[in-house]
């Protein structure tokens, strides 16, 4: 271990090797900021002793975006494999060595210190890729730096050549794309029998076929022109040459990226296409999920001759296990499970990717998810490389308690053991302002990334950090709601923690915990408005408003079942308290694409009506 005092680190500067000029400034700048920052050291332009940034891509790390910070003598190289990974290293001795913890994208915890401490760290993340999904980290929405600050690493948010520029993944829309590689505008009035349609909630839904072009043997039909697979493949092999950034504003529309090495084909969302004798006839025999593994075979394959003889390489592509298609195409033969047929067993490029939704009582492996066991150890016998996207948010109400924070070492556990190298765990990633998506994505993401501390010291970590001498109020408000439904998940009541389970109702919910919880947060806005004032106070308060909202919407919703006897007059005082409140916590997601507004309007469209049975859940 090297320790530095301040005196000492006055003859520090920061130099860079082999790194592009927009990953030279964004790391030195880092490092820099954040050493006087902690330390009120600025480091000097020319000092006797060097912290050191540089790429080496043979380091000795197994990781593509591996780095190793060490001290040699009273030197400090940072040394990363890419230079992404610079980047990140850059921000790990900042939360290594300087004890900075970043908890959101507008929340980073700074010490003050006089010494530092430099002692050999070598990155190993859980997963080669990996998020929480939250809108600090999402697409349009995703700050940059953060995603940098916390080394996600992700399909659906790409990174800018501040950052490293490294993009290894593409597709289409990012997922549920198969329409944008046989656009309807150009082959439905030519081929319409390309296409598959039915309507869903009175709205004319559209997909391709994807069993047209294919010989009964999963082969391509050569002796036709023009078939689904094959416009696919030539469509995707135009993105392997030059791939297409069409929807980036810090890019130009086209560029050529030798890095990205997987592309993604996956169905549409929410919606069973097989409609027609044939598509059912071959349902039957291949399931729904074979068919698809059976086209995504021929795609890959028939990208891959022509990529491997033109340019020289092979890639990888993904598709989902997802709905109508996550069953595996296995069958029971002699008492062993086996691939229903050779066509079915996925090409050695060809990756999975499952889409499972739990119930949040317990962990995604507990024996009590049978689905998900069953489905993952049978996609064992089809594929060899797996991703997993899982959820930790109930996409109808934003506000509800969702008591997943005691899954989270588990889950993390489980998706490691079982050989996933990606992980996506999706949160409320259209909204940066969900109060327990933020704390958990803490947790996750330092898990993700190796951290040998347990997730409930993270969440300790960041309810000390976020919500400073109010603190122990939040843990007691989290208390409450855990102790709740702890209790009645052991008397046997089966609740469920789903985007359509009953942990938001009234029975669920009692009132007098309710009212418990918010004085909790009430005592600590007390807290606060006694130790800050200004601007100071107004963030801490906010904060705490947020967190507010959790009972607040839970009395709103469930008025009825609370106050039998209640009136309307009454019920629009719960509701303006609990809009007040997420206004003022500057909440702008209520539930899966819904404003707070249109929230509102849904809600009261639903829930006016007097009741007492608890059977309407938001």
């Amino acid at each position: 271990m090297l320790t530095i005092d301040n005196q000492t680190l006055n003859k520090y500067s920061v130099r860079a090797e082999k790194l592009t000029e927009a990953v030279e400034k964004k790391a030195t700048e880092t490092i820099k900021k954040y050493v006087f920052a902690v330390t009120g050291v600025s480091l000097s332009d020319d000092g006797e002793y060097k912290i050191l940034l540089k790429v080496d891509a043979n380091l000795g790390t197994p990781h593509a975006d591996g780095f190793i910070i060490d001290a040699q003598g009273n030197d400090i190289t940072i040394t990363g494999k890419t230079q992404m990974a610079v980047v990140y290293a850059a921000f790990a001795f900042v939360e290594e060595c300087l004890g900075v913890k970043f908890l959101t994208a507008d929340c980073e915890i700074v010490p003050k210190k006089d010494v530092v401490k430099v002692e050999r760290y070598v990155y190993e993340p859980l997963f080669e890729m990996r998020t929480y999904l939250v809108g600090d980290t999402f697409q349009s929405l995703a700050d940059q730096d953060f995603m940098a600050k916390v080394r996600i690493k992700d399909v659906y948010t790409e990174s800018d050549d501040a950052h490293g520029g490294k993009i290894e993944v593409y597709g289409r829309n990012v997922s549920h794309n198969f329409h944008y590689y046989v656009p309807y505008e150009k082959y439905g009035n030519t081929h319409p029998e390309f296409y598959r349609h039915i309507v869903v909630n009175d709205e004319k839904m559209t997909t391709i076929d994807i069993t047209n072009g294919l010989c009964e043997d999963g082969t391509v039909d050569e002796k036709t022109s023009e078939s689904v697979v094959k416009a696919v493949i030539d469509e995707m092999y135009k993105d392997v040459v030059t791939y297409p950034l069409v929807y980036h504003k810090h890019k130009p529309d086209v560029l050529t990226y030798p890095d990205v090495t997987t592309f993604m084909l996956t169905q549409e969302d929410g919606s069973d296409y097989f409609d027609d004798e044939n598509n059912r006839r071959l349902a039957a025999k291949y399931k729904r999920s074979g068919l698809l593994v059976r086209f995504c075979n021929a795609v890959i394959r028939g990208v891959n001759e022509r990529a491997k003889k033109n340019l020289g390489k092979t890639v990888k592509l993904m598709t989902f296990a997802y709905d109508y298609t996550k069953e595996a195409p296995v069958k029971q033969e002699n008492g062993k499970i086996v691939p229903i047929d050779e066509s079915v067993i996925a090409d050695e490029n060809l990756v999975i990717q499952f889409a499972l939704f739990s119930n949040a009582a317990y962990h995604y492996f507990d024996a009590r998810q049978e689905e998900i066991i069953k489905t993952t150890r049978e996609w064992g016998y089809i594929a060899k490389e797996f991703w997993f996207w899982a959820y930790d948010i109930a996409f109808n109400n934003y506000f509800g308690y969702y008591d997943s924070f005691k899954n989270i070492d588990a889950n993390v556990k489980g998706f490691k053991n079982y050989g996933i190298t990606y992980l996506c765990m999706q949160g409320s990633n259209d909204s940066r302002k969900n109060w327990q998506c933020n704390m958990r994505a803490y947790a996750y993401r330092q898990l993700m990334n190796g951290s040998k501390k347990s997730a409930n010291r993270l969440i300790d970590e960041y309810i000390d950090g976020y919500y400073s001498v109010a603190a122990d109020n939040v843990r007691e408000f989290i208390r409450l709601f855990s102790d709740n439904y702890a209790k009645k998940l052991a008397d046997g009541e089966d609740i469920k923690f789903t985007t359509f389970g009953n942990f938001t109702s009234g029975e669920n919910n009692p009132y007098e915990m309710l009212q418990k919880a918010i004085k909790a947060i009430e005592d600590g806005e007390i807290k606060i408005k006694e130790r800050f004032a200004g601007n100071e106070r107004e963030v801490y308060l906010r904060r705490l408003a947020g967190v507010k909202t959790t009972p607040l919407d839970l009395i709103y919703i469930n008025y009825y079942s609370y106050f039998p006897n209640g009136n309307e007059e009454d019920r629009a005082r719960k509701r303006e308290e609990f809009v007040l409140a997420a206004k003022f916590a500057g909440i702008d997601r209520a539930r899966e694409n819904y404003s707070l507004e249109r929230y509102v309007a849904f809600t009261e469209t639903e829930v006016k009506i007097p009741h007492t049975s608890d059977k309407y859940v938001v």
